[in-house]
Order: C-alpha cells, then structure tokens, then sequence
C-alpha cells in the first residue's frame, strides 16, 4: 500500500512540475516591434558634401534626389511585417519600381537589409532602433556596395555621361562610405 501512495504522490508532483514550467514559459517576442507609421522630424547625410571633378556635390541631394531614391525629400516611413518603406509628402515611396530595389526590410532585431532586382540575396545595408516614439534609421552605403547602385542606376534609364553616374564611379574608386540618419516620430 505505501508503494502505491508513493507512486501516486510522485506522479503528483511530476504533473504539478509540468504544469507549472508550462505556464513560467515566455510568450514569444514580436516579430516586428518596428511597425508603424512615422513622420520624418530629421535628415542628415555624413558625409553632407563630396568634391567631385573640381566641384562640390551635395550628397543628400545625390541619395535622396532623382538619381538614387528619388524622393526628393522624405516625409514619412511606414514598416508594415518588417517591410519598410520611405515616402515623400506627394506620397511616391522608396523603393519602387523606378528605383530597382526589391524591398526593404527590417528584422526583429533592427537589422536593414535591402534587395535590389539584380542580386540574388538581402544586403545588410543599417541599422534601425526605436525608443518609445522615436525611430531612428541609419542607411550606410559602404564604398563597395556603389557597383550595385551604378547598376540600379544603369537600369532605371542613367548613362555614363550623366553627372550622379560619374559621381557615383568616383565614389565607388574613392571607397566613400555614405551614412544617411533618418529620425522620425510615431
């Protein structure tokens, strides 16, 4: 009879045991902590200026203007399932079909990474991190990664004559890293 009591009172506790580590278990994280829509309070591209032939080129207006992002200027950014994307105020978005960028896209952890339509796999190209409201995305354009820009931009219409090509070159051969910061409000 003690066995019997023994083996029940253990079973007992097995089952007591179990039940109690399932409910300690963390809920799972949110796979994409970074979704919503924001409102761009700042833009700042370092470096802001690059000499360029004898004359000084203002990188933001290369990135953001009608070679690169065309955009212009941006005015907000939406992040949708990771997926992010840059607008302007007349609401054409970054990327799209015009720029050769597949998409981009931001991990759980605050990696971005973009796709452009002529490599077969993502490039790590920032870092975005949000503190309460505030989103703050760093875009970085390493030196080598301006083949896959000179590409793009090849593909979208730009020759080699064009001013943005033969700055883009020079960057490249320069091995100019380009940092776009981005800050937005929710």
């Amino acid at each position: 009879m003690r066995l019997r009591e023994m083996i029940h009172t253990l079973l007992l506790g097995i089952t007591t045991l179990a039940v109690a580590v399932s409910c300690d278990e963390k809920k799972p994280e949110n796979p994409y902590p970074f979704d919503g829509d924001y409102t761009v309070t700042q833009v700042k591209t370092e470096p802001s200026k690059f000499s360029f032939e004898g004359v000084e080129v203002d990188l933001q207006e290369l990135f953001l203007g009608k070679a690169l992002l065309k955009l212009g200027t941006i005015h907000t950014i939406k992040v949708e399932k990771g997926k992010y994307q840059l607008a302007n105020k007349e609401g054409k978005t970054f990327p799209s079909k015009e720029t050769q960028a597949g998409e981009l896209r931001v991990s759980a952890t605050g990696t971005l990474s973009m796709n452009i339509s002529a490599v077969p796999k993502e490039i790590p190209v920032g870092q975005v991190t949000l503190s309460g409201k505030q989103l703050r995305t760093e875009l970085s354009i390493p030196g080598w990664y301006y083949s896959f820009l000179i590409a793009a931009y090849k593909l979208s219409g730009g020759t080699e004559q064009d001013p943005a090509y033969r700055v883009l070159k020079a960057l490249a051969d320069a091995n100019q890293r380009v940092t776009i910061h981005i800050e937005a409000t929710k």
